[in-house]
Order: structure tokens, then C-alpha cells, then sequence
């Protein structure tokens, strides 16, 4: 059966991401080739703008967490939110996005 772009896009990858204080579970769309790109391209700059990108792309590859407020309710995959995270969190949630969701485990 043949594979429709639509449906590759609707494609999600489960992510841990282990921080010494908990673990913070990602449910991420896939990334295409485009988005990986840019992604690797923001990881690897020193600048702002790469810092700016992360956390756009982030955004639009988090689909859902399990990152909650200090009241225990979950809080939404907003810009604002990853940026209420450490700044080492992000990169780190970054690079774990590159390991286990842009490219297969086992390659």
C-alpha cells in the first residue's frame, strides 16, 4: 500500500528525556528532512538566532509532554513554556529530538 504524505506526517515518536531532578516524556511528530536540517543547523550555532530556532522548532515538533506547573497540572507545548525551561533542558530536549526521533534507533 502505498504511502500518502498526509499520513507519514500524522507519524509520532514517544521521547524520554532523563534530567536528575525527573524525566520529562515528549510525544513528538516526525520530522522531515527540512525541519532536521534546520534543527541540527540550530543546534550546532552559537548565536541567538540558532537559540530562536530550537525553540520554534520545538514547538512545532512536541505534540504533547508530560512537563507540569507547580500545581501538577500539564502545561502547553507553548513558546513561552520551553522557555520557562533551563536553559541545558532545552538543548538537551533538543538533542534527544535528534537522536530519537530524526533518526531511527539502530542506525
Amino acid at each position: 500500500m502505498p504511502l500518502r504524505q498526509a499520513e507519514a506526517r500524522k507519524a509520532t515518536a514517544t521521547v524520554r528525556v532523563e534530567f536528575p531532578v525527573g524525566d520529562l516524556n515528549l510525544e513528538c511528530r516526525e520530522v522531515d528532512g527540512a525541519t532536521y536540517a534546520r534543527l541540527i543547523s540550530a543546534v550546532n550555532a552559537s548565536e541567538r538566532e540558532g537559540f530562536d530556532l530550537i525553540v520554534d522548532l520545538l514547538e512545532r515538533i512536541i505534540a504533547a509532554w508530560d512537563y507540569l506547573g507547580d500545581d501538577g497540572q500539564p502545561l502547553p507545548v507553548t513558546r513561552e513554556t520551553i522557555l520557562s525551561l533551563p536553559v541545558r533542558m532545552i538543548l538537551a530536549v533538543a538533542r534527544a529530538v535528534i537522536e530519537q526521533v530524526a533518526v531511527p534507533q539502530g542506525e
